[in-house]
């Protein structure tokens, strides 16, 4: 069915975005919203309608099994997308602190090599300015080790 291609395309797509090989991934994106046909248009909302961690579902869940130094951190931030999916200008929304510096260091560090879907208007890959997620994080207090 075209949503089936649409959603094969998307895969491709999303796999190439995962190893930074936009000028593969962006035509995909492409394809799969031309894929979706006439009735495609809730389902270009839901994938394209803002970035998607990548890959989908599993970014920054935090696992089951954890220490006593193990601490949860809730991290809410204001970024900007680029249409290749890297995420910049990272900041603390909500008037939110940002946590102590060397958790600060590592969590920017951690954001500069996120991947990210982009966002599609109209079939093509397009920049998003101040998206605003929260993600908890779980580390170690302290001297700042994973």
């Amino acid at each position: 069915s075209p949503r089936e291609r649409a959603e094969a395309a998307l895969a491709l797509a999303d796999w190439y975005q995962w190893h930074r090989r936009y000028a593969l991934s962006l035509p995909l994106y492409r394809e799969a919203w031309a894929l979706a046909g006439e009735d495609g248009t809730v389902w270009r909302e839901t994938v394209f309608g803002e970035p998607v961690e990548l890959p989908p579902g599993v970014v920054f869940q935090p696992g089951s099994l954890r220490s006593a130094e193990d601490e949860d951190t809730l991290l809410a931030l204001r970024m900007d997308v680029s249409r290749h999916g890297r995420v910049e200008s990272i900041a603390w929304s909500g008037g939110a602190t940002p946590p102590e510096p060397a958790l600060e260091s590592r969590v920017r560090a951690l954001f500069s090599e996120l991947r990210m879907r982009p966002r599609l208007a109209s079939g093509e890959a397009v920049e998003t300015r101040a998206l605003e997620r929260q993600y908890h994080m779980r580390h170690r207090n302290g001297a700042g080790q994973p």
